[in-house]
């Protein structure tokens, strides 16, 4: 018989649930501190909330900063969008990363982590 698993609907890939990945990498506090991340996001945006739960869910520290709200924040984010002009940003030790990008940021902060 066909695996109903494997119908088209499950091939389309699930949002990371907050829990559902392990770590990248086990963070020591010696580990946290060589990260710098910033999420430059909007209170309505779905992926900057997807990122905020992952971030928090992995004991991840980042700043947020919306864009809408915080003039300040807004010009950084020119500074460092390159003419992108979605959220959210994610800066993730001085590289822009646009989206939300998991496997981006877990390679990125595994390299500042190791410096």
């Amino acid at each position: 018989g066909a695996n109903p698993a494997r119908s088209e609907g499950a091939l389309r890939a699930a949002p990371p649930r907050p829990g559902q990945h392990p770590p990248a990498v086990a963070l020591t506090d010696a580990a946290r501190e060589k990260l710098d991340i910033t999420l430059y996001s909007t209170s309505w945006c779905g992926y900057c909330k997807k990122a905020r739960a992952w971030f928090t869910s992995q004991g991840i520290p980042f700043v947020e900063k919306d864009i809408e709200r915080d003039a300040g924040a807004a010009a950084e984010y020119r500074g460092k969008s390159n003419g992108y002009t979605g959220v959210p940003l994610i800066d993730v030790n001085g590289t822009a990363v646009r989206g939300f990008d998991q496997g981006r940021i877990q390679s990125l902060m595994a390299a500042a982590i190791a410096r």
